[in-house]
């Protein structure tokens, strides 16, 4: 299986990201190649058999209304990261605050406390709405603890996110043309937990599929799709391109989505340039 994430740091992150990011190097050593996937090595591999926990409706029985949060905070992986300025771009577009606590490498279970690490960085900028897009750093605990184990961990990040009345807004993983025979299978799985949290948490927590804005009509996830370069050269990894598809997801689901905040200086982000001339078109 492939190697880890990018270890990328850009300008527009704040404090708080950077001192996670101190953190997670200066405990576990955090080491990531540049042109790599996103999928995890592990000793055991995964068992790609259906979770036991029940799935029932991946919506709320009743509508919840809308909510206008105050200060959004992004959750995340190296995909993530990749998303953020565009994130920051139109939600600050449409009047509200967001940070970042996404970094590369990060999953719910990976590196070791990072998740008090994000719970803290909420209580200190009082985030009230949280997007998490996370789920391939987890392979490696689910290979040796099983779903249900994982399905545990799932639960104690969304009771501690809104312990004070905060909403969740759970994402899809990022559809992949990946060629392992499991690549696929993987994913589908983790995403059956992720879309049963709304029926398991009316009102608190809903589930976006983000499969559709980086998605070919034939079912695959080229990097280049009527005419704009969504991925970079590893085919997994976002360009501006496809950061902004995503956001525009993110944000017409939250009914907070505008014209003409995806093109300006956030697209000249360093992450975007990494590797040298990941997102230049030939």
């Amino acid at each position: 299986m492939g190697g880890q994430d990018s270890h990328r740091r850009g300008p527009k992150v704040g404090y708080l990201v950077g001192l996670v990011a101190a953190l997670v190097v200066a405990v576990i050593g955090l080491r990531v190649g540049t042109n790599s996937s996103p999928h995890v090595a592990t000793a055991t591999p995964i068992v790609a058999t259906e979770p036991s926990v029940p799935v029932t409706s991946t919506t709320p029985a009743v509508p919840s209304p809308p909510i206008h949060p105050s200060h959004v905070m992004v959750i995340g992986d190296s995909g993530t990261w990749d998303m953020y300025p565009a994130f920051e771009q139109g939600f600050a577009a449409a009047g509200v605050t967001v940070s970042s606590a996404a970094f590369p490498g990060e999953g719910l279970t990976t590196p070791a406390g990072i998740r008090h690490l994000w719970y803290d960085a909420a209580e200190w900028w009082h985030a009230d709405y949280f997007v998490v897009s996370i789920g391939t750093w987890d392979d490696a605990f689910i290979a040796w603890h099983g779903w249900d184990a994982y399905l545990d961990e799932i639960d104690e990040t969304v009771r501690t996110l809104t312990k004070h009345g905060g909403h969740v807004l759970w994402l899809s993983m990022m559809p992949s043309d990946d060629p392992e025979p499991d690549a696929h299978a993987k994913p589908r799985l983790q995403d059956r937990l992720y879309a049963s949290l709304p029926s398991r948490y009316p009102g608190v927590v809903e589930y976006l599929d983000i499969g559709p804005a980086l998605t070919a009509p034939d079912g695959t996830s080229p990097r280049t799709l009527d005419g704009r370069l969504l991925r970079k050269p590893d085919g997994w990894h976002l360009c501006p391109d496809g950061a902004a598809a995503v956001a525009h997801a993110v944000l017409a689901h939250l009914g907070l989505d505008s014209v003409g905040w995806d093109s300006g200086t956030w697209r000249r982000d360093p992450r975007y340039d990494d590797p040298p001339g990941a997102c230049r078109r030939r």
